[in-house]
């Protein structure tokens, strides 16, 4: 059975995808474009300001795929099945319209219970769209018109293959595109903005379903990225290693973890 893709715009509420993407008009809509360009919104937090009433727009049925939306100005950006194809895709946010789709790879199939088509949420930084399918490709993108810039492929020879396929969203800081890999030397690996290259790598443990963040931690600026069994904190420009922690005992891996800056001496990180 595959999961499928809706999307719905709902006036002065939030944004959301369960099943669908549901795009929003109002007094959320005006602020999204600017508060929502990532996964879990800038600051992580996953969550719009103040509280809204629901009322539906437009909706449009996509594919299968579990990615997240993004808002950048009058687009919204998702991931998702297109025939035998999986995507990464722009709408028009007052119409719903198709603006453009870029190939990621043949469709990732679900398997053990998962359903079909992508994982990741796409991150906008500026004019440009970057993104992980579930095989692997990291692409990055023209928002404009989906033209492709440069692409890498993640697999076993450079990464851990996660069982379900690859799930974080990229994270960019400054002039770089950080995604945690895993394996030796490669917990997380920073490649250039521009073109694609490894900047710098660093970390041993194994990764599978997290995404990094960056924040302000002890007065100082730093990517903070769970692994399988740890947690540590990188200079952005360097990947030099700040601070590390384990974060489980024994062998059982802990996933699926994303990391929250409570304050600029706390983090709060929800491990499942």
């Amino acid at each position: 059975m595959s999961h499928r893709h809706l999307i719905t715009t709902l006036a002065a509420g939030g944004l959301l995808a369960t099943g669908g993407l549901l795009a929003t008009g109002g007094a959320a809509a005006a602020q999204a474009p600017e508060l929502w360009q990532g996964f879990r919104n800038p600051t992580s937090g996953a969550s719009l300001p103040g509280t809204f009433g629901l009322t539906e727009v437009w909706n449009q049925e996509l594919g299968a795929g579990y990615s997240g939306v993004t808002v950048a100005g009058d687009r919204l950006l998702t991931l998702h099945t297109a025939g035998e194809n999986d995507v990464l895709a722009a709408f028009d946010r007052a119409s719903g319209n198709k603006l453009w789709q870029l190939e990621l790879a043949d469709k990732y199939a679900g398997h053990h219970g998962s359903d079909d088509g992508p994982l990741a949420t796409p991150t906008v930084d500026g004019d440009t769209v970057f993104a992980l399918g579930p095989k692997g490709q990291l692409v990055a993108a023209r928002l404009a018109d989906g033209h492709e810039l440069w692409r890498v492929q993640l697999d076993a020879d450079n990464s851990t293959v996660p069982f379900y396929g690859y799930t974080a969203s990229p994270l960019v800081v400054d002039d770089l595109v950080i995604v945690p890999a895993g394996g030796a030397g490669r917990t997380v690996v920073a490649y250039d903005r521009q073109r694609g290259a490894v900047r710098w790598a660093t970390g041993d443990d194994s990764v599978t379903y997290q995404t990094p963040i960056v924040a302000e931690l002890g007065g100082r600026r730093q990517v903070v990225a769970v692994s399988d069994f740890e947690v540590r904190g990188l200079d952005p420009k360097s990947g030099e290693e700040l601070w590390t922690m384990r974060h489980t005992a024994g062998t059982a891996k802990e996933e699926s973890a994303h990391p929250l800056a409570v304050d600029d001496e706390h983090l709060l990180i929800n491990l499942s």
